[in-house]
């Protein structure tokens, strides 16, 4: 869809990206007065995978004509998503979905013959192999591109085998090289440790997915999707001997209690990284912290939240009775406002 200058909604080129057997797209960005895209699922239940692992470039003003602009996996069959596209300053990226770890490959828009010059600027999860299974956002700070990773469905995949594990943040630097910043130890990198010095997920193992990155105000702010609130819903004998012992240890109650609902982290520097707010903003049933925007001096913030309008709790006798739930459904945030609204721990965010 595009918007008028009037203010109104229109489609914008055909159903499915050229009449293409896609069901989404996850990535929409602008480059070089181009506009790309990259499909993301298909029908069969495939959400995060399509037939179409590749970048697509569209210069026409009705959107009806695309043409892709990369090889399928950029070459290589183990990327079977171009998972993100993200425009830094001189380079257009793109992030996989690949189950033997993610990649990042970029271009400077030259063409070589009908596709743009590709180049692989990151592998095999950043050395974390398919723990790192997806790039999920990225975000240049400080001359250098920061990744989001995590593994699908909350970070455990079960159909693939891979996980249960929380994300990672790692940069590329102008040099080439590749820090974790937010993550496990690395033997195989000059740096072995996070420069942070923060495990995968901020250092809470229900963090599955970085899934949103912005600067704002000289700091760079990441966003976490926490699955914590589905401990209700899952099916514990699938999470094998050590998870059930966990939280058999644990308690699914003081889990959800402490560690369950979205995550917003900042940083002046990359490297020390400060709580803004936990448990969802408030609200538990916030899952995610799905986009983030700096607009005008405020920092925008947009939630998931499937939990509406009702859902099913479980009653003691193993019983699942509906009920009500206010708190389900997106919620908005906006950081620096005075209201009398419900606001975070801080203060300083506020519930539109």
């Amino acid at each position: 869809m595009r918007i008028t200058s009037a203010g109104e909604f229109q489609r914008f080129g055909d159903y499915g990206l050229m009449g293409l057997p896609v069901t989404s797209v996850r990535s929409l960005v602008s480059f070089q007065g181009s506009l790309f895209a990259s499909p993301s699922g298909a029908k069969g239940s495939r959400s995060n995978t399509c037939d179409f692992p590749a970048v697509f470039r569209c210069d026409d003003p009705t959107g009806k004509e695309w043409r892709k602009v990369s090889q399928d996996g950029f070459g290589d069959a183990s990327n079977i998503t171009v998972f993100c596209l993200y425009t830094g300053r001189d380079y257009l990226y793109a992030g996989t979905l690949n189950n033997s770890g993610c990649q990042v490959w970029r271009t400077n828009g030259a063409m070589v013959g009908d596709t743009c010059e590709w180049e692989c600027i990151a592998c095999d999860g950043a050395g974390r192999g398919s723990l790192n299974q997806a790039v999920a956002c990225m975000c240049e700070f400080n001359q250098s591109i920061y990744v989001g990773t995590g593994i699908q469905n909350g970070g455990f995949d079960i159909a693939n085998n891979i996980g249960p594990a929380a994300a990672e943040i790692f940069r590329i630097n102008s040099d080439g090289s590749v820090e974790v910043v937010v993550g496990s130890r690395r033997k195989e990198l000059a740096q072995s440790d996070p420069v942070s010095g923060l495990g995968p997920g901020f250092g809470n193992p229900l963090n599955g997915y970085i899934w949103s990155m912005c600067v704002h105000q000289g700091w760079l702010y990441a966003g976490t999707c926490n699955i914590g609130v589905m401990l209700n819903y899952v099916n514990l004998g699938a999470l094998g001997d050590k998870g059930q012992r966990l939280l058999k240890h644990v308690g699914v109650e003081n889990i959800m209690k402490e560690q369950a609902g979205a995550e917003l982290w900042k940083s002046p520097d990359g490297e020390n990284w400060v709580p803004v707010a936990t448990g969802g903003l408030g609200n538990k049933f916030n899952l995610g912290v799905r986009n983030l925007i700096s607009y005008q001096s405020r920092l925008i913030i947009g939630t998931a939240n499937p939990f509406g309008p009702s859902i099913f709790n479980k009653c003691l006798d193993g019983s699942w009775v509906e009920t009500q739930n206010p708190r389900g459904g997106f919620e908005l945030f906006v950081s620096g406002l005075a209201s009398d609204q419900q606001s975070s721990s801080d203060g300083s965010i506020l519930l539109l």
